[in-house]
């Protein structure tokens, strides 16, 4: 909970960068992405692709009804639009076994806070897992977090290590909600 009122200004802050207006072109770029015809893709490691893979996977109940995307931008650092990079074909092919079916990030755009699936202006939710840190070959420092409006999110900070050739948790980080 201490973590909650820590975050809380800086939550309050980024909503009031994204409910400023609506474009709906994606134009934020990372130095862990590049552009492929104007559009920005994440480029994943094994190791970091497996790490994401355990996180969906141990998340994966959520409604049927949502529609959810994926994407390793972390919110801090989403444009007024999205400005999400979006995960190689190849990742989304590896979850496709996944109860939560995962849209492309660049399938949604921001909107006044809102995530919106693009063509349909449906209300939908994006994931992100961000690949802090890694600390050692079997240690790695993750946010998860998952947003649909203003009010409707959330994410945490986890750390997880690879034991025995399986992923769990080591340690619950900063966490909040709104």
């Amino acid at each position: 909970m201490r973590y909650g009122l820590f975050l809380a200004p800086v939550v309050c802050s980024l909503l009031a960068g994204l409910t400023a207006g609506c474009r709906r072109d994606a134009s934020s770029q990372s130095s862990t992405v590049t552009r492929e015809r104007n559009v920005a893709v994440a480029h994943l490691s094994d190791r970091d692709a497996e790490v994401i893979c355990f996180v969906l996977h141990s998340h994966d109940s959520h409604p049927g009804d949502r529609i959810y995307f994926v994407t390793v931008t972390p919110i801090a650092e989403w444009s007024i639009d999205g400005g999400w990079s979006r995960l190689p074909e190849s990742f989304h092919e590896s979850i496709v076994g996944l109860q939560t079916k995962y849209r492309p990030a660049t399938k949604a755009y921001l909107c006044k806070g809102r995530v919106l699936e693009h063509g349909t202006d449906a209300k939908a939710w994006m994931r992100w897992v961000t690949i802090k840190e890694w600390t050692s070959p079997t240690e790695v420092v993750v946010e998860d977090g998952v947003w649909c409006c203003p009010l409707g999110g959330g994410a945490s900070t986890v750390t997880y290590e690879k034991v025995d050739g399986r992923w769990r948790i080591k340690e619950l980080g900063p966490s909040w909600r709104s």
